[in-house]
């Protein structure tokens, strides 16, 4: 047998046991790549969660600052909801469990409170802490500076 006028030997091409291998170790390099490449639901929902609140926090600092005028950021955990006077009321996931430590001051009840925004930029403070399944992230705001950071 001829291609292009050149003689193809009988043994060209690969055996079906070097086809298997080749799959074989190419199913193995996959599965023990697959965790490494993708996180798990609760993770980014988690993840999405807090950051979407640290960015409300940052957005409710900012317009106290530029406003001239106290802004106080409220958190209602038993609703999964927060909002400020400039981003509105926002929902978190239904599964996600919200744990505040904040200003005596700025407690309305045992799962609502607040974080309070100067004009300075300063704050009463806060950490919050969320959680779902064995995933878990914190959002904290300093009192002195008014600073947000975001721990994973």
């Amino acid at each position: 047998m001829t291609r292009a006028g050149r003689a193809i030997p009988a043994n060209a091409g690969f055996t079906l046991i070097e086809v298997l291998i080749c799959i074989a170790i190419l199913s193995l390099a996959l599965t023990m790549a697959a965790p490494l490449l993708r996180r798990t639901p609760s993770q980014a929902q988690v993840t999405a969660d807090a950051t979407r609140l640290a960015a409300a926090l940052r957005v409710t600092r900012a317009a106290a600052m530029a406003q001239s005028r106290d802004m106080l950021f409220l958190i209602d955990a038993d609703r999964r909801t927060y909002g400020s006077p400039v981003i509105g009321e926002t929902q978190m996931a239904p599964r996600t469990s919200i744990d505040m430590a904040l200003a005596e001051a700025e407690r309305r009840s045992a799962s609502v409170g607040g974080i309070r925004f100067l004009p300075s930029g300063r704050s009463t403070g806060g950490d919050i802490h969320l959680q779902l399944s064995q995933v878990a992230a914190r959002v904290r705001v300093s009192w002195a500076t008014g600073n947000v950071t975001l721990e994973q």
